[in-house]
């Protein structure tokens, strides 16, 4: 197993601080330099439907999230052409003392996916492994095998969401959206990002059309609906 951690190489503070986070780390790993909006890829551009993002949220990505989202989409690639499960990081990950524990129960469990943080409640499997109620929120740390990220790439024929919603929609691509009842991944706040500001401008300047707010809503309870089907089939 490898460690994929996402970091964009100018930032020499988040990096500082997985590197002393990874100190002990027992498996290989290495960073993957993330996209900025400036330096997005040519494949990305021609899969991202700005259209399509406008009617589903009534605002287009924010250029943190697209480059968050394609740096992800590398990330899931790798895990393919590794063949074998890998622990997706980003910089501002905080491990729990018992992390490494729980990565070699991770490999043996059979689970294509695990969410290392912890967003929502769920329902226990065992005293270890739930499936999460929500999945929509953040990818500071999640577990993959080569299966979960063939799934995610090869159901993603347009991009028009952020990336932790598109893992989120458990009934597009079919990975199973199992989480930890005790997490081993958090982030670390002094670090800071910028998307939630981008994205919460945007939502501020889309907000005053009431018509916008209604269709926004409607489309997250036609999520949740579909989120929760997936998941009583489990």
């Amino acid at each position: 197993m490898k460690i994929i951690v996402i970091s964009r190489r100018s930032d020499t503070r988040r990096r500082d601080n997985i590197r002393t986070v990874l100190k002990a780390c027992p498996y290989e790993w290495d960073f993957l330099d993330a996209y900025e909006a400036g330096t997005l890829p040519g494949w990305f551009e021609a899969i991202y439907d700005e259209s399509k993002a406008r009617r589903y949220r009534s605002y287009p990505l924010v250029g943190g999230e697209k480059g968050c989202f394609a740096s992800h989409m590398r990330a899931w690639v790798k895990c393919v052409y590794f063949d074998e499960p890998v622990i997706v990081l980003e910089d501002d990950s905080v491990l729990s003392a018992d992390f490494w524990e729980k990565v070699s129960i991770m490999e043996s469990s059979g689970f294509d996916y695990v969410k290392l943080e912890r967003r929502s409640g769920g329902d226990a499997l065992d005293g270890i492994f739930m499936v999460n109620h929500k999945n929509r929120s953040a990818t500071t740390g999640y577990y993959l095998t080569p299966v979960g990220a063939f799934k995610f790439l090869s159901a993603l024929n347009k991009i028009y969401m952020p990336v932790d919603h598109y893992i989120g929609m458990a009934w597009r691509h079919t990975v199973a959206p199992i989480g930890l009842i005790e997490p081993v991944v958090t982030n670390e706040a002094s670090l800071g990002t910028s998307i939630q500001q981008d994205r919460q401008r945007e939502e501020k300047i889309n907000s005053k059309n009431r018509w916008l707010r209604f269709l926004r809503k409607l489309r997250r309870y036609v999520d949740d609906f579909k989120y929760r089907r997936f998941i009583k089939k489990l």
